[in-house]
């Protein structure tokens, strides 16, 4: 960043209905994270280039990125002016939302001046990359989410297994969440194992992770969602 664009970005700040201080600007202008400012009537103050990606509607679309969650995302600005706490959500962009699905990380807090008044909300938002516990002793635990199916081995309902089998669930839970009998899943479940030459589900489980298959969302568990932690 040149002094131009320093000059530039301070004759910027004269203008905002919020005091946000150069130095956070300088940060977040050069950041590949999404960064944005609003004040405490929820209008925006300041936006970044990759934040402007994620509210700008693409070509030839009447929708942002972003738009499906507009009352969520309000609700999450007013609950950090309310509590003065910063606060945590993950969306999901479904894949005929964005060109590469992709799960995000948002974390909303307050912005104070030099009085420690509550002056807005500072928004920052990035791809989530999965940590799963085993990541702490393993790199195989460490992974982006994905909705491109990593193989074409397996049918799309037989993902729907595999996705189901990795989260944990058992064949009955999984012939409830598929909406399919017990000896359909027994014989999905089967097919799998045989197709990758596993005889359990130990053996199948440590395959997966070594392909990295446990970051794979299928389309059917990969509506559009924003969910607040709080």
């Amino acid at each position: 960043m040149t002094l131009l664009d320093i000059e530039k970005l301070l004759d910027m700040t004269h203008h905002m209905s919020v005091h946000i201080p150069i130095e956070l600007i300088i940060s977040w202008e050069q950041s590949e994270e999404a960064w944005s400012v609003k004040d405490n009537c929820l209008n925006f103050v300041y936006v970044n280039r990759r934040y402007t990606e994620l509210i700008t509607p693409r070509f030839g679309q009447k929708n942002s990125l972003l738009s499906p969650f507009s009352a969520s995302i309000e609700e999450h600005d007013k609950l950090v002016i309310q509590t003065g706490k910063r606060i945590e959500a993950l969306a999901l962009l479904r894949p005929d939302d964005h060109p590469a699905p992709c799960c995000l990380y948002f974390e909303r807090m307050p912005l104070y001046d030099r009085r420690g008044n509550r002056t807005g909300v500072i928004a920052h938002a990035k791809t989530l990359t999965s940590v799963a516990p085993r990541g702490f002793i393993a790199t195989d635990g460490i992974g982006t989410f994905t909705f491109t199916p990593p193989s074409e081995l397996f049918t799309s309902r037989e993902w729907d297994v595999i996705y189901l089998l990795l989260s944990g669930l058992s064949e009955k839970e999984i012939a409830e969440q598929i909406s399919r009998s017990l000896s359909t899943v027994k014989f999905h479940k089967s097919n799998i194992f045989q197709k990758v030459g596993c005889s359990c589900i130990g053996a199948f489980k440590a395959l997966a992770r070594q392909k990295k298959w446990n970051f794979y969302i299928p389309p059917t568990f990969a509506s559009a969602k924003y969910i607040i932690n709080h």
